[in-house]
């Protein structure tokens, strides 16, 4: 059920503001995340190390790095951490970029594809969230998003091991609903004053377009992948 609260509970200024910067911020993450995806094609992590402790070292560097973003949110020195984030994520998809590139003949065509969809999806989420009139950010809908959310991540880090195709194409699914119900709730929480720090939208909403491209691109090498 959709709750309706009073549109002023934070100025229109201040939450267009709010939103301003974090899309500057979010564009500016961009730099980091593809020097990082460029050096985890090229170096990846779990040629050196092996699946069990490569997920080891991701886990500890997400939430390690996540937390310094959390703890410096209302200094410049959040920002640089968030880039430092942006930067190891980046690095930890790089080696599916590289995956796509090498080992499809239309690799490039594929990753092209999942960056249009997940800007594309972005644009209309985003739009939806400003406008609309409903409460999408309540604290159930909140906390249903992060349980699905959780519950897919542990899914998908045991799948690396199981390597099913089956889960990995319901994840990948279940990931872009997810995903996508967190960018309008995120951006709605925003516009109705539940956040007004940029620096925490923009890192939850790199989070969620990364698992958009990710998800994206998982499906299109499943479905339209020609294998060289």
């Amino acid at each position: 059920m959709m709750y309706s609260i009073p549109a002023t509970s934070m100025p229109a200024a201040k939450a267009n503001r709010v939103l301003r910067n974090s899309y500057m911020l979010l564009a500016i993450t961009l730099l980091p995340s593809i020097a990082g995806a460029y050096l985890g094609a090229l170096f990846p992590l779990m040629a050196q190390l092996g699946g069990i402790m490569t997920v080891v070292v991701f886990l500890g560097a997400m939430f390690g790095i996540q937390s310094m973003v959390i703890k410096n949110r209302h200094s410049v020195a959040g920002i640089g951490w968030l880039l430092l984030f942006t930067f190891v994520m980046g690095y930890f998809t790089g080696p599916l970029v590289g995956f796509a590139l090498g080992s499809f003949s239309n690799g490039a065509e594929l990753v092209a594809m999942a960056i249009g969809g997940t800007a594309a999806l972005f644009f209309i989420l985003a739009g939806y969230a400003t406008v609309t009139k409903r409460n999408l950010a309540s604290p159930s809908i909140g906390k249903m998003l992060m349980i699905g959310m959780v519950m897919l991540f542990a899914i998908s880090l045991m799948n690396i091991f199981i390597q099913a195709p089956a889960v990995m194409l319901a994840v990948s699914t279940l990931f872009i609903l997810i995903a996508s119900g967190f960018i309008v709730f995120t951006i709605n929480n925003v516009v109705r004053g539940g956040q007004d720090n940029y620096i925490m939208v923009t890192m939850t909403l790199y989070i969620m377009l990364l698992n958009l491209f990710q998800s994206l691109l998982h499906l299109l090498m499943m479905f339209s992948g020609n294998r060289e």
